[in-house]
Formats: C-alpha cells, sequence, structure tokens
C-alpha cells in the first residue's frame, strides 16, 4: 500500500528533480526471524531531491505511528537511489511492541517510480528483517 501526495517535478534536461515526496511502504515480507507482527510494518518516508544542488536525502519519519525522524544517506546504484541509515540503535513501538530499529534501507527507481524498503528491528533477543520488494541481491546489500 501507497499512500503519497503531491510531487512538484521540473526538468532539467535530463535529470528530474524532485523538491520532495512523502509516501508509506507496508512492510509486511518477513524475511528473518519470528513473526511478531500481525500485519505490515508501516513506515512514512520523507524524500528531498534537488538534483540542481546535487541533494538526495530521506528521512523513516515514523513506524506504525510512532515518530522516529532517522535521517537516512543516499547511495546510487544503477537507476535505483538507496537511501541507507547509519545510526546507533533507535527504540521505539512498532504495533504495540517495543522494538530498536537497527538497520533501514529505503530504495527509489528513479526510472520506474517503484519504491522498496527493508528493516531490521530487534526484539529481545530475536532480529526480525522486514522488507517489501527488495530482491536477494538488494538483502545481501543491506544485510552488509
Amino acid at each position: 500500500m501507497v499512500a503519497q501526495i503531491p510531487l512538484t517535478v521540473s526538468y532539467y534536461g535530463e535529470n528530474t528533480m524532485v523538491s520532495d515526496m512523502a509516501f508509506t511502504l507496508s512492510l509486511s515480507e518477513l524475511l528473518n526471524g519470528n513473526k511478531i507482527f500481525t500485519k505490515g510494518v508501516d513506515c512514512a518516508f520523507t524524500c528531498i531531491w534537488d538534483l540542481s544542488r546535487n541533494l538526495r536525502i530521506a528521512y523513516l519519519d515514523a513506524i506504525c505511528g510512532s515518530s522516529v525522524n532517522i535521517m537516512l544517506h543516499p547511495k546510487i546504484q544503477g537507476g535505483t537511489v538507496y537511501f541507507n541509515s547509519d545510526m546507533k540503535p533507535v527504540a521505539c513501538e512498532a504495533l504495540g511492541t517495543d522494538v530498536l530499529i537497527h538497520r533501514i534501507s529505503l530504495g527509489v527507481n528513479t526510472h520506474t517510480g517503484e519504491r522498496k524498503a527493508a528493516v531490521l528491528l530487534q526484539k529481545a533477543d530475536d532480529f526480525i528483517e522486514v522488507a517489501q520488494n527488495f530482491d536477494q541481491a538488494e538483502m545481501i546489500n543491506f544485510r552488509r
């Protein structure tokens, strides 16, 4: 499920400048760990792109309605910009469960607009990976 606010799009030759975009991805694919959630983990993201200044940045604003405001840093691979976290674990509540967020990755394909994300959570001694639209190769990079 993708919720989205309107985008502002301008064209500069071949490059597209997107001023900002906010959307929610429901991460429902359990890739590792025990199933502690009965439904998808909703992650609210904001991306700020200004190609005229070579600025790309994203934030995980909230997870399951709990505000976290974690900055994600860009890395471009092919036609996809991956925004990855670089932080110490962050405590939050997700679907009524206290968890630590260890790692976040958001991918946005600049040609198709496809969005994908993966999050590594910890509850007690259990590490849980949830994702949406990540393939095996992307998960290998996510786990590094």
